[in-house]
């Protein structure tokens, strides 16, 4: 996946540089996607890197704690934030599967693990629902955490117990 990354940085570098910024240690970045709430911006560098734009300063998403900077992004749609990407990358034909280059998984992880709060639970189990069967599965271990928090309203909670009970089913 981050190969794929690295293609779209290459192929966007070559038809717009004008798209790319330097930040304070001169990392070059494609922006891919711009919160609608926040001014957070998240794209790729040419390592093939996640990395976020908050208030002017950019960060190379290297380890989990890092996606905190950006669970904004669960506040927009599937649709949208692909329709952001294809617009932001003059429709790259290589984008095959979103989500080799937007980190919808790893977001959604980061909140199932960390996340106590109802909003932003609910707004992952919204993608939850979006993605394919495979990517659903290596969430399992996260979800499975998630519904034995005692934090969670009894809504939420039987949500997440309905969705563990579809991909144990579909084993």
């Amino acid at each position: 996946m981050k190969n794929k990354r690295i293609t779209i940085f290459e192929t966007a570098y070559r038809e717009d540089p004008s798209r790319l910024t330097t930040s304070n240690t001169d990392t070059l970045w494609l922006p891919l996607v711009k919160s609608k709430t926040t001014e957070s911006t998240l794209g790729i560098n040419q390592d093939g890197d996640w990395v976020v734009e908050v208030s002017g300063d950019v960060r190379i998403i290297r380890e989990q704690k890092s996606f905190l900077f950006c669970i904004v992004f669960l506040e927009m749609s599937f649709a949208d934030i692909k329709n952001y990407i294809m617009d932001h990358t003059n429709g790259i034909n290589q984008i095959a599967d979103i989500g080799d280059i937007f980190p919808f998984v790893e977001i959604i992880r980061f909140v199932l693990e960390t996340s106590t709060s109802d909003y932003w639970l609910e707004l992952a189990m919204n993608w939850f629902n979006e993605l394919n069967a495979a990517e659903k599965h290596v969430l399992t271990p996260a979800l499975d955490e998630a519904v034995m928090g005692m934090y969670l309203h009894q809504k939420l909670k039987h949500r997440m117990q309905r969705e563990l009970k579809k991909l144990k089913v579909s084993t």
